[in-house]
């Protein structure tokens, strides 16, 4: 490593890098099939040999999770959930950080998901809740499927009300959108129902 490599990860602003990380590089690659669950005992036992196993994981899921492509999205979520049922408590109590929680969330609300992640994610999500709604040490992770979709559906009524031209305080009947059954000019037709 070189002197520059050593200083810019010893003040902070290189993340540490070990096998987890690249283990999670390897299988979100295009070359992997989606459901695969090839190499993830391999990141498994990586992620319970290190002390910041977890943490590292957690980290290098997130980063797939908010900058990955469709299919990185995916995998991460399939490699995230095959960790919470095979890592053990150690990992399970301590990899649902904020910073995870939060991307999760973007994800869930970010209308521009592809919607095989959204279904992948909420079935993940749904997963968890079943999983652990008995345990009240996991009910950040048992709760995030509700609040997934409640802010999915607040998100698309402010969009619809935006387009409509209301807001959602506005009390006054709202037009209803529908389509017509012939379009005039491509756009939809607004009447008051």
């Amino acid at each position: 490593m070189s002197a520059f490599q050593f200083a810019k990860q010893a003040f902070g602003r290189e993340k540490p890098r070990s096998s987890i990380t690249d283990w999670v590089d390897i299988l979100t690659s295009s070359s992997v099939q989606e459901e695969t669950y090839d190499g993830i005992p391999e990141l498994v036992d990586s992620i319970n040999l290190q002390v910041a196993g977890p943490a590292e994981a957690s980290r290098a899921v997130r980063k797939k999770l908010k900058h990955g492509n469709a299919h990185q999205q995916y995998r991460a979520l399939v490699i995230l959930k095959a960790l919470v049922e095979n890592c053990g408590a150690k990992f399970t109590s301590s990899f649902a950080d904020g910073k995870l929680t939060d991307a999760i969330k973007n994800l869930s609300a970010d209308y521009t998901t592809d919607k095989k992640v959204r279904r992948k994610l909420l079935a993940v999500l749904a997963s968890w809740q079943e999983q652990f709604k008995s345990d009240p040490s996991m009910s950040v992770l048992s709760g995030l499927y509700r609040q997934c979709v409640r802010e999915r559906r607040n998100q698309t009524n402010q969009d619809v009300a935006h387009l409509i031209g209301t807001s959602q305080g506005d009390k006054r009947e709202q037009p209803k959108a529908r389509k017509a059954d012939e379009e005039i000019g491509g756009r939809f037709v607004f009447e008051k129902v």
